[in-house]
């Protein structure tokens, strides 16, 4: 369970190791695998957050959503990280944001991309893509995205994102 406070993806280091060690308990993924997006956990205490077929979703009609999603990999995918999220977005008025980050097993932060987003006039489903370099890959890397899901709009469902996937 992530118990850390902080905002942003800078802040993640602890929290995302706890998180991706007790998910690594239960198994890993391989790589270029596929995360079901009901595995994003919303930056404390937010509102609005909930998990469906579909994957994860933003219920609110007046905020944004900040959510984790830890991709547990189990071996070394190289030092050119790549991630894909597959989203819906559905405001016309807001977008669909993420970026990703590695840690190493100490939970100190490799790097972090650039924030891809789906523009505040797109509705409808796309995949996201965002990359870095690292110096070197290793297997004991944790990867994380951290994606904002827009205010829903009252008439329909709310944004989400279905996977993620790191390779």
């Amino acid at each position: 369970m992530m118990t850390t406070k902080q905002k942003g993806i800078s802040g993640l280091m602890t929290g995302v190791v706890g998180i991706v060690g007790v998910l690594l308990l239960g198994g890993s993924a391989l790589a270029g695998a596929f995360v079901h997006g009901t595995i994003c956990q919303a930056d404390g205490g937010a509102t609005g957050y909930g998990v469906n077929l579909g994957g994860a979703t933003n219920n609110s009609t007046s905020a944004s959503l900040s959510l984790f999603c830890p991709s547990p990999i189990d071996h070394d995918v190289g030092a050119s990280l790549q991630w894909q999220a597959q989203v819906e977005d559905t405001s016309t008025t807001g977008e669909v944001r993420c970026q990703g980050a590695a840690m190493d097993s100490s939970g100190n932060q490799i790097g972090t991309t650039a924030t891809v987003g789906t523009g505040n006039a797109f509705v409808g489903s796309t995949l996201l893509s965002y990359s870095f370099t690292a110096s070197v890959g290793a297997a004991t890397y944790s990867y994380v995205s951290q994606c904002t899901l827009p205010a829903k709009p009252s008439s329909v469902a709310g944004s989400l994102i279905r996977y993620i996937r790191v390779f």
